[in-house]
């Protein structure tokens, strides 16, 4: 697509028509409505067009965890927090191995003050990640950043503290 191209390149308005026209031609390209979704989202702040390419997206390709993620980011915007965590907890489902996913869902719970449930859910995306005794894929990674807050957020604070020493001689 063009489209990504015109992104990259800054040429916001090119890129939106670039896309417009690309729908009109593939009216059935999940791919098409998702970008146009998220150029919504984060070039124009029109959360509200940002869930409605979105939602056309999830119609073509119902099993995409990512898209369903990418909708929750828009509801969390729009403070449609019901509407977010559903949309989290359906991305943890199609992708249960998948930490952010988890980690999105805590952050949503955190807001609607749930912090039994929230904790649940750090406590599981830690537990997914490589290098914890509890690891169950290699492949899996996140920040360092987000396993430092994670762990603070479970009260483990000498955990999050071991885990900046150890990354700071990976970097030294």
């Amino acid at each position: 697509l063009r489209a990504i191209a015109y992104r990259s390149l800054k040429l916001i308005d090119e890129a939106f028509s670039d896309l417009s026209i690309y729908i009109k031609l593939r009216p059935n390209a999940a791919i098409g409505h998702t970008i146009l979704g998220l150029m919504h989202h984060k070039h124009k702040k029109d959360f509200n067009k940002a869930v409605y390419y979105l939602t056309l997206s999830i119609g073509l390709d119902p099993l995409n965890a990512r898209v369903y993620a990418c909708r929750g980011d828009a509801y969390f915007c729009l403070s449609e927090m019901n509407s977010a965590l559903l949309d989290y907890s359906r991305a943890s489902h199609l992708s249960p191995d998948d930490t952010n996913y988890h980690i999105l869902r805590g952050k949503v719970l955190l807001h609607m003050e749930k912090m039994s449930l929230a904790k649940n859910h750090l406590h599981y995306s830690r537990k997914l990640t490589p290098g914890d005794k509890y690891a169950k894929s290699p492949t899996l990674h996140s920040s360092i950043l987000q396993l430092v807050v994670v762990e603070n957020f479970l009260g483990r604070h000498e955990d999050a503290l071991e885990l900046l020493q150890e990354s700071s001689r990976g970097i030294a």
